[in-house]
């Protein structure tokens, strides 16, 4: 099992980025991004499934 931890950066936007490499795992990676009230987030997915989850 891994034992990745990942603090946040400061700020807004795209605060973390993990990928199935720097996490030694096989196909899950994520981006973490901190949005102002009604901000947006974009990205890429190729041809990769996405799965997202709001926090608030």
């Amino acid at each position: 099992m891994s034992k990745l931890l990942v603090k946040a950066d400061k700020g807004h936007g795209r605060v973390a980025h993990v990928t199935p490499q720097n996490a030694g795992w096989t196909y899950v990676g994520f981006d973490l991004h901190r949005l102002r009230p009604g901000g947006t987030a974009s990205g890429q997915t190729a041809n990769r499934e996405v799965c997202l989850v709001f926090v608030t």
